[in-house]
């Protein structure tokens, strides 16, 4: 059954590039449906619906290969917020 997640990204250091952002859940399993909620304060709120559960390894994986930069995942249910970490905190 089709799963609906709702993904918060936030990049302190500026907006997030929407294209990457959409590039990035392209690589998940064949997502039904990528919409944007919301961009405020150049924070994206994206609904996302897959087939099955959502791999949040594989999530971090390809949001942080495509904006090149490492990123922390929380996940509470259906809500997940990735923060993409400064430059200079990566590999703290």
């Amino acid at each position: 059954l089709p799963q609906q997640y709702m993904l918060t990204i936030e990049d302190g250091d500026r907006a997030v590039d929407l294209v990457q952002l959409h590039r990035a859940l392209q690589r998940l399993a064949k997502p039904d449906d990528i919409s944007l909620v919301s961009y405020a304060n150049g924070t994206p709120v994206v609904s996302l619906r897959i087939a099955g559960e959502l791999d949040v390894d594989k999530l971090t994986e390809a949001i942080s290969e495509t904006m090149d930069q490492d990123c922390e995942l929380s996940q509470q249910d259906s809500r997940i917020r990735m923060r993409v970490l400064s430059r200079d905190r990566q590999g703290e």
